[in-house]
Formats: structure tokens, sequence, C-alpha cells
């Protein structure tokens, strides 16, 4: 049995799998995507990694991971913070991790530290990911993207 052990907000579930966000070694531009077994731990050998998003040559100074596991259960999400203070948000959109879309929230180019993002099934109205950060500024923002528009 493997154990992973990862610290912050890197990982999230999404069906019977662990996906563990991380940029590459040689490559900090490159958000991938790594995953294993919920029922035992094993990595999927056959998944291997799957970049996300590939913004070289900027890199990316922060990244969090997040998935709509308490609601629909078939996304990973994974925002960035690049080298230019712009966000990066990507997501799968065929729900096995490997079919990514990726969007940038408008006006987002404040971004400094502090990233995290979290799902959240609205009773009431329609679901929606939010994902704060402090500002260049020292400001903290909160970006929420509900559909297709953002709201800050």
């Amino acid at each position: 049995m493997l154990l992973v052990v990862v610290m912050g907000g890197y990982q999230a579930v999404v069906g019977d799998w662990l996906y563990v966000g991380y940029l590459g070694g040689n490559t900090p531009g490159e958000l991938r995507f790594r995953r294993c077994r919920v029922s035992d731990g094993a990595m999927d050998g056959a998944y291997s990694f799957q970049t996300a998003i590939d913004i070289s040559p900027e890199s990316f100074s922060e990244i969090a991971v997040v998935s709509n596991a308490t609601d629909f259960d078939n996304r990973i999400y994974g925002v960035g913070i690049d080298s230019s203070h712009a966000l990066r948000l990507v997501w799968d959109v065929a729900s096995d991790g490997t079919d990514f879309t990726v969007v940038s929230p408008p006006g987002t180019t404040d971004a400094s530290a502090g990233l995290s993002a979290t799902w959240t099934h609205h009773r009431v109205g329609p679901d929606y990911l939010l994902v704060s950060y402090a500002g260049t500024e020292g400001s903290i923002h909160v970006q929420r993207r509900s559909e297709s528009s953002w709201t800050g």
C-alpha cells in the first residue's frame, strides 16, 4: 500500500480517485495532476501524470486544488497564481482528469499569495467555485464562479 502525504490544498477527491496537483520539477509553468485510488492508495500507473495547464515560460507561485465531490462528484479544479499575478483556472470537463478547460477570471491581475479555493452547492441559487487570495496591494480578494460568469 502506498501512503500519500500532501500538505496544503493540493489534493481533492473525485469519484474513486484522489487527485494530487503539483508543479512540474523542471517546468514550474505546468500545473500537473497525478491520482491514486481512494480504496487502497495505489497510484494509477496508467494515468501517469496529466498536464492540466502549461503557461511556460511563465511560472506559478501558488496552486490550489478542489473538486465538486460533495455534490456532482465529477470535476477536478486547479487554480494558480502566475508570475504576472494573474489567476489561472483549469478544470476537467470529462470527469476523468484528462480533458481540461482553461480560463482566467477577468480583472484578476493583482494576485500575490494565500491562494485558496472551495466548491459549494448553494441550496437556493446556483452552485459555485470560490477562490480567495491576497492582492499585491495587501487586500483580501474573493472571486466566485457560477456557471460561466465571475463575480469579484
